[in-house]
């Protein structure tokens, strides 16, 4: 896993979800799904202020990209997306549904 400080998680935060973020704290997450590890890893969490759609958190995320770059996956607070694991079950479940 690519490792990357608080300042490329808030610019991935800013230009994926909008509005001026705020890093408040990292949390480790692991997801399974009948047994199996779905998710493993770290969700930072950043306050947001100013988004358009009136979000008032962000989860991010980097994973690798098969050529080796990081990728950034942010998630605006909703009120069912209300934590890290929300998060990451809810890109899961995008991810499967595009599969």
């Amino acid at each position: 896993m690519v490792e990357l400080g608080i300042n490329e998680l808030k610019d991935a935060v800013e230009a994926q979800v909008g509005g001026d973020a705020t890093f408040l704290e990292s949390v480790l997450v692991r997801d399974t799904f009948q047994g199996q590890i779905q998710w493993n890893g770290m969700v930072a969490v950043f306050k947001i202020e100013n988004n358009p759609r009136g979000a008032r958190r962000a989860y991010v995320w980097i994973y690798d990209l098969p050529d080796g770059r990081p990728g950034f996956f942010a998630v605006p607070q909703t009120h069912k997306i209300n934590s890290p694991e929300a998060a990451i079950r809810a890109a899961i479940m995008e991810k499967a549904r595009r599969l």
